[in-house]
């Protein structure tokens, strides 16, 4: 049986070591979105129905629904719609997605991500999978600013992912690539 770990917990260098772990025991991860109120969610832990909920200092079994062997995440839709549906991505497509994007961009074992969107919409979510898939080294920030910006680019980070509101805040020279995403689209800039 394989596991669906819930991630209710920021984004950071631990977030990214627990997806890691599941990956190695064979489970899969759905990223809880901190940002949701109470009654989201549950709406959002309704949807995915995970085994486990890891908070960042333990894991707790729950009642839910295991994963397929080579299920590798599980994102929430909107809900915009109507209530929010589990959408499944195996590891194939995650490899296929971050190996493809990285062969576009360029990016090469010298280059460091960083990654500041929220990790439960996959603009977010994508910048630590390539990292994890490629081995390319990822900086995170548990939230876009401007200061977590240039302190990245100062660290080394040479790509991001920004939403276009933080775009027109920053000096986009600081990055070779910015990956603009938006809430169904993202369009690949270079510098």
């Amino acid at each position: 049986m394989n596991e669906l770990v819930c991630l209710d917990m920021p984004l950071g260098d631990a977030f990214v070591d627990r997806i890691r772990r599941a990956w190695d025991e064979g489970d899969a991860v759905f990223p809880l979105d901190q940002r949701a109120p109470g009654p989201a969610r549950e709406q959002l832990l309704a949807a995915a129905a995970p085994t486990v909920v890891c908070d960042g200092s333990s894991d707790v079994r729950v009642d839910g629904t295991p994963v397929e062997t080579g299920d590798a995440v599980v994102v929430t839709t909107s809900g915009s719609s109507g209530t929010p549906k589990a959408v499944i991505l195996t590891h194939h497509a995650v490899d296929a997605s971050a190996r493809a994007v990285h062969a576009r961009l360029g990016v090469g074992t010298d280059d460091t991500w960083l990654a500041c969107l929220p990790p439960a919409h996959i603009g977010g979510l994508s910048v630590v999978l390539r990292s994890i898939v490629t081995g390319v080294h990822c900086i995170t920030a548990d939230g876009f600013s401007v200061d977590s910006y240039r302190r990245a680019a100062a660290e080394g980070a040479t790509r991001v992912s920004l939403v276009a509101t933080a775009l027109q805040r920053v000096d986009p020279s600081l990055y070779r690539t910015i990956v603009r995403s938006e809430e169904h689209t993202s369009e690949l800039q270079s510098h």
